[in-house]
């Protein structure tokens, strides 16, 4: 004993200085988002409904023409509807088919392997019957919060009735605001600062821009982002700088192209404004923000359609019936969809009795707006087509090799082993053959 405590003695002589820590009673405040690695993901959203999430490097880069690697497994009559590459701690805004939106972080999302279907997103959202989500949009909340101004992302908050003058529908809109020079397609919202928008459209003409920031406080059982009138669904979203064009389609073969800032900010709660004039017996099929380079590919219910290059596509005001996007008649049948599109692209057509076709862009001809389009899919007696994706798979898309680029120097050294061959004659549609136009004036039916 009088050997150890010579020893302690000593120890405390040499290293007894004052306690450098501080011991207190307090609990380390942790979330889930602080034990999750900070990485790209890869997130999909199939048409039935099933939503995953994989690490971007599950993807190999590949050159182009290579046949890529499948991004999920789905059922025979399912196709992917929605991808995009987030980090895996951004916030997913989904708006749902009933004007609603929900929150969802990357890393929320179940991974699963490429094998996989995913999981239903009945099991991750209060989604009613018959509520399908048809906008997925990455945003970066507490970028949004500290670049808003002091109170207005409280603004959708404060009252549900703050914008029932603008949630009217004007029945005045002019239809010939757009007939003049460009500089005469200027209306009261001329003025309007850029910045970071939702530009929302639904299947009876309205659209609506809201500012991001009024989606910047989450609720887990989801927000109304417009009010919907009887009858009416969202059908589109997509983020904005106020500054973008904007083009919608309806299914009596119209479109109508005008500028963003004809669209004045609303607060969360309106209803919107109209944003194309439609007949009684026509919907608005598409809502599409015009991307440098792309060109628009139609789609009519029998299985024609073309592509038109975007120049074609004159600039109107808001408000009007629009111009011609494709001719219809009892040989196409009414549009069903429209998309942009890039060279080495591929779309897929579904049809309603099940059959899904992928073909690349390439293989459809180049005609004008005013003409009927050629064959995309043969379709059985009875069969409608009544579907248009533009598929987006991550091996060939230019976004995810952006992204691969930037991961870490030992996943880039690594040796990738490159699948790529020449398209096949099978690979591209049968019948696909240039069909004459009808005798058609040269001006459009405005």
């Amino acid at each position: 004993m009088e050997v150890i405590r010579e020893e302690l003695e000593k120890v405390k002589a040499e290293f007894g200085d004052k306690r450098r820590t501080e011991i207190i009673a307090s609990q380390v405040d942790l979330t889930i988002a602080d034990l999750i690695t900070e990485e790209d993901r890869v997130v999909t959203i199939s048409h039935g409904g099933y939503a995953k999430s994989q690490p971007l490097h599950a993807y190999q880069a590949q050159r182009r023409g290579g046949r890529g690697r499948s991004a999920s497994a789905v059922k025979e009559e399912d196709y992917i509807e929605h991808l995009l590459v987030a980090n895996s701690h951004t916030t997913l805004l989904l708006f749902s088919s009933l004007g609603k939106v929900y929150w969802k972080r990357t890393y929320e999302i179940p991974e699963a392997s490429r094998a996989a279907r995913g999981r239903p997103l009945v099991n991750l959202l209060p989604l009613a019957e018959g509520e399908r989500i048809t906008a997925m949009l990455p945003v970066d909340l507490e970028a949004v919060r500290q670049q808003a101004p002091i109170g207005e992302e409280d603004l959708g908050e404060q009252d549900d009735n703050l914008d029932i003058e603008d949630a009217v529908l004007v029945e005045d809109d002019v239809e010939s605001e757009g007939e003049g020079e460009e500089g005469e397609l200027l209306d009261a919202g001329q003025d309007e600062p850029t910045g970071a928008y939702i530009f929302m459209a639904t299947r009876n003409g309205t659209v609506k821009k809201t500012p991001l920031v009024q989606f910047s406080r989450p609720r887990s059982n989801g927000l109304i982002a417009l009010k919907l009138e009887e009858g009416d669904s969202l059908i589109a979203a997509a983020i904005t700088d106020g500054a973008r064009e904007v083009m919608l389609f309806s299914d009596g073969g119209k479109v109508i192209r005008f500028k963003e800032r004809h669209v004045r900010t609303m607060g969360r709660t309106a209803r919107g404004v109209r944003g194309m004039r439609l007949a009684e017996s026509q919907r608005l099929i598409s809502m599409l923000i015009p991307e440098p380079g792309a060109e628009i590919l139609t789609a009519s219910l029998n299985g024609f359609g073309k592509r038109t290059a975007m120049a074609e596509y004159p600039q109107r005001g808001r408000g009007g019936q629009g111009v011609i996007a494709m001719v219809i008649n009892e040989r196409n049948g009414p549009l069903i969809g429209a998309i942009q599109v890039l060279d080495g692209e591929e779309i897929m057509l579904i049809s309603d009795q099940g059959t899904l076709v992928r073909t690349p862009v390439e293989g459809i001809s180049r005609t004008g707006r005013n003409t009927q389009g050629v064959t995309l899919i043969k379709l059985g007696k009875g069969e409608k087509l009544v579907g248009l994706e533009r598929v987006q798979e991550p091996s060939v898309d230019e976004e995810l090799l952006d992204h691969e680029a930037e991961l870490d120097d030992e996943v880039l050294d690594k040796e990738l082993p490159v699948d790529s061959h020449e398209p096949d004659q099978d690979d591209v549609l049968p019948g696909a053959s240039d069909v004459p136009s009808d005798d058609l004036p040269d001006e459009d039916d405005e």
